[in-house]
C-alpha cells in the first residue's frame, strides 16, 4: 500500500500545512527509504504522488522543469491557487503525448494518484 497525503494542522493560534507520504517504491520490485514528496523550487508549494515511480517521476521532472522556466511560477509571483491549472496542463499534455494506446495508458495510470499542495 502506498500514501500520499495533506492537512491543514491547527494549534491555537498557529495553521501549518502538513504533507507526508510513505518512503517504498515499487516498479520492478520494492524500493524502501525512497522519495515520493517533492518541494517545489518556487518553496510554496510541493508534489506527492502514490502509484507507481516509473509513471510519476518523469511527469514530476517535467512539472518542475516548467514550472522553474517561467519567472511569475518559479518566483510565487503566480498564485498556488492559479497553478493548479498550469501543472494539470502539463501533466495531460505530457500524457497525452505518450506513444502507447489508450488502453494501456489508463492500465499504467490506475493506479497512480498526484498530490499539488502548497499554501496561498
Amino acid at each position: 500500500m502506498t500514501i500520499a497525503i495533506a492537512w491543514l494542522r491547527r494549534k491555537k493560534a498557529t495553521v501549518e500545512l502538513v504533507v507526508a507520504s510513505d518512503s517504498r517504491l515499487r516498479s520492478r520490485g520494492a524500493l524502501d527509504q525512497a522519495q515520493k514528496l517533492f518541494r517545489l523550487d518556487r518553496g510554496d508549494c510541493c508534489l506527492a504522488f502514490c502509484g507507481d515511480a516509473q509513471v510519476a517521476y518523469p511527469l514530476f521532472i517535467q512539472v518542475a522543469t516548467t514550472l522553474n522556466n517561467f519567472i511569475k511560477t518559479r518566483t510565487r509571483a503566480e498564485d498556488i491557487t492559479r497553478l493548479s491549472g498550469l501543472v494539470g496542463q502539463v501533466l495531460n499534455n505530457l500524457i497525452g503525448s505518450w506513444d502507447i494506446t489508450v488502453k494501456e495508458k489508463a492500465a499504467e495510470l490506475a493506479g497512480t494518484r498526484i498530490l499539488l499542495a502548497g499554501w496561498s
